[in-house]
This record gives C-alpha cells, structure tokens and sequence, in this order.
C-alpha cells in the first residue's frame, strides 16, 4: 500500500542556546499508558452489520474478535509510544529512550509487559521537521492488522468441535478523528453440523481521538519553529541558575553575560559544567506549561514564564515536558580555554593613590543539541486494553 509519509519544513535556525528538538512530540495513550494515556474506561464492541448471525458460528466470530480488538489496540499504543509510526524507522531519525511504562516495542513491531528501550521519531531536529499525517498512521494501522490479525487467528483448534474454517484475504480500513474506527473485510466460510455459513464484515471502534492528539502535537511542533519556545525555556532556567558573584555556588552555571567588578573569579570545568546543565534540566523542564491546557498551576512569577500561550481553551488536554540527563545530549560552552570556562581579566593598577582596579567579564554561549519528549493525554478519550 501507497504511503505518504511527512509533511517536510525547512531547515530550521536556532539562537544562541541551541535545543535540537523534537523528540518524538509522543502521543502515548491508552494500555501503556507517554503518550501512555490514562483513559476512563469506554470502547465500542465490533459488530458484523448487515449480516444474519447464528448461534452456531459465535464461536468463530468470538475467535476473530478477540484477534481483532487485541490488535486494533495493540497498533494504537504503538503508534503512541513510536510518535506516530509503526514500521517507517529506516526512513526517519528516532532514537531508542529507556521506557519507563507498563510496556515496551520488541521485534518486529509487537508490544510486550515490562520495562525496556522503545524507539521514538524526531518529529523537529535541526534538519527540518518529519510530522507523520493523518493518512500515513492510518495506513501504518492498516498494515499492522492486515499482517498480525490472520496470523493470530489460526481456527485449527475449532475442529475439534466440528467446525471447518477457511478465510480470504483480510482488508482493514482505518478512520482517524474523534474515534480510531476499523472496518475489516474479511471474507469467511464456516461450515458447521452440516450447514454453511458466509459473512466478511467487523466494525471496530475505539474512543480514542488520536485526530485531537496528533493536530495538537503537529501545531506544538509548529510553534517550535516560529517561537522557539523550548529553547527559551531552557535560556530562561539556565539563566535562573547562572552565577552572579561572590563564591560559586554548588549549582551555580557560567553565565550568558555577566560582568563582576572583583580581581578573584571563577571557573568551571566543561564535563562539570554539562553535569550540572544536565541535571538542572532534567529537574525543571518540567516546569514548563500550555496555558489553557491541564495543569497544576504552582505560584509566583517565575513559574508564571513558564507558560506559554498557544491554544483557545483545551480543559481536557494534558502536556508534559521531558528531558531526561542521561538521554544522549550534545553539550559545549564556548569560549573555553581547553576544558577549562573563565571570564576575561580587566585590571587597572597605573593611577597613582588608588587601589587597582579589577573586573571579570563572563560571556558563554551555550550548544546543546538534546531530545525533548512531549507527551500528549487527552483526559476525554477512553481508557482500552
């Protein structure tokens, strides 16, 4: 099947702190619940429309139920965990992040219990922007089911009961919106106590608006590469921690721009200085907010800088931010002498009668290039599994 995959930007410029971002804006929801969602518990039952139904071939249509609604759900979680994708890894950037939910993405696209390593898409890097589209994720679910749902549903154990099955080929088609709904045609002959019975029609529908979620994880991503609002957050809380004079505090950083009129400074070193980068962000990325959406607000006006404005109102939506320090992270401050960070030296010692004069100019630009994890939960899409 045809696949058309992203919408593609530009290349997109960065200023003086550089966060190369997205990392996949996740849209993790329903059984492993980032985005996975928490979901109140709600799902449609598959239906065979049109069709006469008997008691003598509800076990069958049990059989090809189960298999169905097991991987409708299936394929929704990873198209959540994996930042819209399925199998498209090859193609695009992603890199593999420890997963600290219920489940994980093993083999060939299958979920299993426990914790491990998942692979997630950049939907943003400093090459351009990859956000997957409504039609490629559908056709990412149709794929997963067309292949995994025969194989799963395997009617040999049936004979023993006298039931004698053979199917054609399954077709799914899939609908993204308010609800993830799937419409399989798969022919089936089941013959039975003599009698013979045709049907090839399920319907499936799952209240989970991944149209919602993923619209909203496209426009944050949007938002990114006009305002740069990620790495605001991230001058904004380094700055918040830079050193401003006197002895150097424990969690004190070099600092964008600061002149201090004393003859002592000093210094960092730069694996001391990422350290602390690293862990102060991991700390604090969190703190940053869509207004209009769910959140717990926390007083004062610094964590009032931490919001940013982007959407009418979404009472329902839940964003959170991630970084996490052990992620795999660019990180260099420059102007450095070897590994070494200091400020330039002025000093003034020639007027006669007067003490010499000192001051100690601290200018660093920092370069992180690092993923951020968005996770997206919609509070009104239903819990499956």
């Amino acid at each position: 099947m045809g696949k058309k995959l992203f919408c593609r930007g530009n290349e997109v410029k960065r200023g003086q702190v550089t966060v190369f971002i997205i990392l996949g804006i996740l849209m993790l929801f329903a059984v492993v619940t980032i985005f996975y969602l928490a979901f109140p518990s709600a799902q449609k039952k598959i239906e065979t429309p049109n069709q006469i139904d008997s008691p003598d071939i509800a076990p069958v249509k049990e059989y090809a139920r189960q298999c169905i609604v097991k991987f409708t759900l299936e394929g929704i979680n990873l198209l959540g965990i994996e930042g819209g994708h399925i199998y498209s890894y090859p193609t695009i950037e992603n890199v593999d992040l420890p997963n600290d939910e219920d489940y994980h993405v093993v083999g060939n696209a299958r979920l299993e219990k426990g914790t491990g390593n998942n692979r997630v898409a950049y939907w943003l890097t400093d090459s351009g922007v990859a956000v997957p589209t409504v039609e490629f994720m559908q056709n990412e679910l149709t794929d997963f089911l067309e292949e995994n749902v025969p194989k799963c549903a395997d009617f040999s154990y049936l004979t023993e009961q006298g039931y004698t099955v053979s199917t054609g080929k399954l077709t799914a088609n899939i609908s993204m919106g308010a609800a993830v709904v799937v419409d399989i045609d798969w022919p089936t002959t089941v013959s039975f106590s003599g009698k013979k019975y045709t049907y090839d029609k399920y319907s499936y529908e799952v209240p989970v608006n991944l149209g919602l979620l993923r619209n909203i994880a496209e426009a944050l991503t949007g938002y990114e590469v006009s305002t740069s609002y990620l790495e605001s957050h991230a001058k904004n809380i380094i700055s918040i921690y830079s050193y401003s004079g006197g002895a150097k505090g424990q969690f004190e950083l070099p600092p964008f721009s600061f002149t201090d009129p004393s003859c002592s400074y000093v210094t960092w070193t730069l694996p001391e200085a990422e350290a602390k980068t690293r862990a102060i962000l991991d700390q604090s990325f969190g703190y940053l907010k869509i207004a209009n959406t769910s959140f717990e607000k926390k007083n004062g006006p610094v964590y009032d800088s931490f919001i940013w404005q982007f959407f009418p109102s979404l009472p329902t939506i839940k964003i959170d931010f991630k970084y996490d320090q052990l992620w795999p992270t660019d990180f260099d401050i420059q102007p450095r002498s070897g590994t070494t960070i200091k400020p330039d030296k002025f000093s003034q010692s020639s007027v006669p009668f007067l003490p010499m004069f000192c001051f100690q100019k601290y200018r660093n630009k920092y370069s992180i290039k690092a993923p951020i994890q968005v996770k997206i939960t919609d509070a009104d899409s239903a819990k499956v599994g």
